[in-house]
């Protein structure tokens, strides 16, 4: 008989951090060797994401839970599904049962209910960042308290401590963990510096993705370079850093577009750059699209301008799984993802080196070809799924084992 496998996830909306559950629950190696229960909070705006993407899970148990803060309601707001007022009242609510103690004591005792109902032999709880998840950090402690191994995923960078009190907490949290991993070097070694866990307990696992065919490539060389951008229109994730470069290069050069896909709280901000610097022939806001095989079909180049708060994002692995090239910024894990020969690397924030970059592919047509190859030649050999679940198989077994 199988063991048993508790993933637990508290995310407020279905997001990049999300697709290690998607690469977990739907692959066919790891329901062979373990029963599953994915176990999350429940929102609508989480689980209508997710039952979308997830629609053929066979025996996995779904077990959706409510918890007592609001953390969607962010997302909600930003993309106008709730009036200020609403949204305002629910950080006060959220403010009140933090600070009365009323979310500790409810967490910690419907964790207890949850890990002793379900019976798990492992848990893996999948967190954004560090500290993060308040009640992911809770639930990993009671699994400590509770005798069952934990993996814990930290899917962005660490945050310093910041007094006293962090310091024992992470102690706590430190000796319920048997295993932190992280999907880059650079944020294993963020986390070791700004928390101090055990160096023993660090495990790095690249993330990864189902590959899909956006577009049959057949290697001609373009007059028109296409470069997009794909993720939340946020500041962390600095596209206004691509429409800056834009701007330097529109009046050298007519041959490139740029595409920027996704919504959220920068939209206006990033349409008044693009009329400040009249781009709008060379510049197109894309809003969400759905369809990734509409997204990676509509460009040669990816650009990932992030400023902060990144570990290894998801959409440089798909346009690498797709043979598209990647311009990314010195940030966290992203250098390691584009590798040596998969694209260039310009310091964040920096403008004027990014726009060097996309020159290169306008003055050599061939250049995004090559590229393309090398990233995906990166992708076979580093990235795929099924290496990376292997290698979680590997470490819950040898948590099991021992």
């Amino acid at each position: 008989m199988n063991n048993k496998l508790l993933i637990y996830s508290d995310c407020p909306i279905y997001g990049g951090c999300e697709n290690l559950i998607t690469n977990l629950l739907n692959s066919f190696e790891l329901n062979n060797s373990y029963n599953i229960v994915f176990v999350y909070r429940y929102s609508k705006i989480y689980d209508n994401e997710f039952k979308r993407l997830n629609n053929k899970l066979g025996k996995v148990i779904l077990n959706p839970i409510i918890l007592p803060i609001f953390d969607s309601d962010y997302y909600l707001f930003i993309q106008k599904k709730m009036t200020k007022n609403i949204y305002r009242l629910k950080i006060l609510i959220n403010k009140i049962s933090l600070f009365s103690g009323f979310s500790l004591l409810y967490i910690l005792v419907y964790s207890f209910y949850l890990i002793l109902k379900l019976k798990p032999n492992l848990i893996h709880i999948n967190n954004g960042g560090y500290p993060a998840s308040f009640s992911a950090r809770i639930f990993s402690f009671v699994a400590g308290l509770l005798k069952k191994p934990v993996v814990m995923t930290i899917n962005n960078l660490a945050q310093m401590q910041n007094n006293k009190f962090e310091k024992y907490y992470d102690y706590l949290i430190s000796n319920s963990v048997n295993y932190f991993v992280t999907a880059s070097r650079y944020a294993s070694n963020i986390l070791k510096k700004n928390r101090s866990f055990e160096n023993s307990k660090f495990d790095v696992i690249p993330n990864s993705v189902f590959p899909f065919n956006s577009k049959s490539k057949l290697h001609e060389y373009k007059s028109v370079i296409n470069f997009g951008c794909v993720g939340l229109l946020t500041h962390r994730k600095g596209f206004n850093i691509a429409i800056e470069a834009v701007a330097l290069l529109k009046n050298k050069y007519s041959n490139f577009h740029l595409y920027i896909f996704g919504e959220g709280e920068e939209l206006i901000n990033l349409n008044n750059l693009i009329n400040q610097y009249l781009l709008t022939e060379f510049v197109t806001l894309c809003g969400f699209v759905e369809d990734k095989n509409e997204i990676y079909g509509s460009i040669d180049v990816l650009v990932c301008p992030s400023l902060m708060n990144e570990d290894m994002p998801y959409v440089i692995i798909e346009a690498s799984a797709n043979k598209i090239p990647c311009i990314g910024s010195n940030v966290a894990g992203i250098p390691e993802v584009i590798g040596l020969d998969g694209g260039f690397v310009f310091e964040a924030n920096d403008f004027i080196m990014l726009a060097n970059h996309m020159e290169k592919y306008l003055h050599k047509n061939n250049l995004y070809v090559n590229q393309g190859m090398a990233a995906y030649s990166n992708y076979l050999d580093i990235f795929t799924v099924d290496s990376v679940i292997s290698r979680y198989i590997r470490l819950y077994d040898g948590l099991l084992l021992n």
